[in-house]
């Protein structure tokens, strides 16, 4: 794969698509929106991580520059991170559920300089995905964007690092927990809006 067409993969998602106007009177609204405009390219790249020909491409592709969460952290600490989970791919290979990869890969790489909680998850999240469907995550993870969406629909308290994915309620019972993820991250300046007109501010 070239590198313009890896890249190209990594666009940010969603990113000024899901204006806050007159049409998103609650979180229902909002919850639509973004299962309009922004679950299918999420699918999208989702299917692009499942399909790397290796778990050893699928480790070097996750850990590529070009990613938007990526762009601030130095080449050189993704660099280290790549050689150090690929020395660990058997051991990532043979993770039974998402919690241990995730684990694994923090064990690895957290320590790396400028890598923080967003980008461990992204990382075990692709590799999870080229790994297979047991290695889908089951909770949310918070990072700093989620944790401020989560915040603000009461559903995290403090110190917690992850929603157990059987908590969620409507509307967002019904979607994936790493859709859900990616919906408290993306959306949460909206959802900061909203919660400010339903307590009239």
């Amino acid at each position: 794969m070239l590198k313009g067409q890896c890249q190209r993969q990594f666009k940010p998602i969603c990113k000024d698509e899901i204006p806050l106007n007159a049409e998103y009177k609650n979180i229902e609204d909002l919850v639509e929106a973004f299962k309009e405009h922004c679950v299918p390219k999420i699918l999208a790249e989702q299917k692009f991580y499942k399909n790397q020909p290796s778990p050893g491409e699928a480790i070097r592709v996750a850990c590529a520059k070009g990613h938007s969460h990526q762009r601030r952290i130095p080449k050189s600490s993704l660099r280290i991170a790549k050689k150090r989970l690929l020395r660990k791919e058997l051991q990532l290979s043979t993770c039974s559920s998402f919690n241990q990869l995730y684990e694994a890969v923090n064990t690895e790489i957290r320590s790396i300089y400028k890598i923080g909680d967003l980008t461990v998850y992204d990382i075990a999240h692709r590799i999870g995905l080229h790994l297979g469907a047991n290695l889908k995550p089951k909770d949310v993870y918070l990072h700093r964007g989620t944790r401020e969406g989560a915040k603000i629909l009461g559903l995290v308290e403090r110190g917690q690092k992850k929603i157990n994915g059987s908590d969620l309620k409507d509307p967002l019972k019904g979607l994936e927990p790493q859709i859900v993820e990616d919906f408290l991250c993306i959306c949460r300046r909206q959802l900061s809006s909203l919660s400010r007109v339903s307590s009239g501010q």
